[in-house]
């Protein structure tokens, strides 16, 4: 734990399906009028905005100065930014959909009920309440069992042996 304020890095995807309202805005839902009420809390240190795609030298950067990754998605099947996020010891909030149902778990972050303005501020909430109880190093030991060096090496030897086994 550190004294620091909590502050979200969120996804450019996520900022781009998140519901409308206080703390999560998509710019096309939200219009200027949410856009310009986010960008109004930067100066508080209370969010860091990250629009678009980090160039590969800002992103240990960033999760190392997040608390949380906030992933509001509606439709997704598995996210990058989630398995990054989990293997840089920061905790996830998402809503639960596609492959996170399988991966979010109360000892790497938390469900956003809804996709909706309410739920994601609701999280939010819930996060800041129990931040204390997520710890980093067990977070990143829950993705894990999903790393390349983990999925593919079985495939590889069972490859191997259909190879072997061809005339």
């Amino acid at each position: 734990g550190t004294s620091r304020p909590p502050r979200t890095v969120t996804s450019s995807a996520a900022t781009r399906s998140a519901p409308s309202g206080p703390g999560a805005c998509s710019t096309d839902e939200c219009g200027s009028t949410g856009r310009s009420r986010l960008e109004a809390m930067k100066p508080t240190g209370k969010l860091v905005w990250m629009e678009g795609f980090l160039p590969e030298s800002e992103i240990a950067r960033a999760f190392a100065a997040a608390d949380a990754t906030v992933q509001p998605y509606r439709h997704i099947d598995q996210s990058g930014v989630l398995l990054l996020s989990l293997s840089q010891g920061v905790p996830v909030i998402a809503t639960q959909i596609g492959g996170f149902a399988e991966t979010i778990r109360p000892n790497n972050g938390l469900f956003i009920r809804a996709a909706t303005a309410e739920a994601v501020s609701e999280a939010l909430d819930v996060f800041v309440a129990q931040q204390s109880r997520i710890r980093a190093a067990e977070v990143m030991g829950t993705g894990e069992h999903l790393a390349w060096r983990r999925t593919v090496k079985p495939l590889l030897s069972t490859f191997e042996m259909s190879l072997c086994q061809r005339p």
